[in-house]
């Protein structure tokens, strides 16, 4: 487990300068979010983990979907960063925001809750069907 975290940081690192310069503009977001797959596949490769994605269904590419985590391990958002395909929105607790660095890139690029607040979580899902 130290192994994985070691290299989750140390990828983020190396990424982080050029998270910063594809937060400047919206146009520029995208590449952001590109870069979140290659973080997660660059570390899901040097900690030697594999995985096999089934699909019961095939996405179509021009339909938004809402996946959900069932958040029962560390790996859970990188697998789905590593194995949805196109362009994903993460919906994260308004918390990880406050994070160093992390927080940073998270609060720029993807969408945060509150879930004290009714109001916040209804927003949320609109502003991230928007993104």
């Amino acid at each position: 487990m130290v192994w994985v975290w070691t290299c989750f940081v140390i990828v983020f690192a190396l990424l982080y300068p050029f998270f910063c310069l594809f937060v400047q503009r919206e146009s520029w977001k995208k590449y952001g979010h590109f870069l979140n797959k290659i973080w997660a596949h660059t570390v899901f490769m040097f900690c030697f983990l594999r995985t096999k994605v089934l699909w019961k269904f095939k996405p179509d590419k021009n339909t938004q979907y809402i996946y959900c985590a069932n958040h029962t391990s560390y790996l859970d958002i990188p697998t789905m960063a590593y194995a949805l395909p196109g362009y994903n929105v993460f919906i994260g607790k308004a918390s990880l925001g406050k994070l160093p660095l992390f927080g940073y890139m998270f609060r720029n690029l993807y969408v945060s809750v509150d879930r004290r607040s009714t109001k916040s979580k209804y927003d949320t899902v609109v502003s991230a069907m928007q993104k």
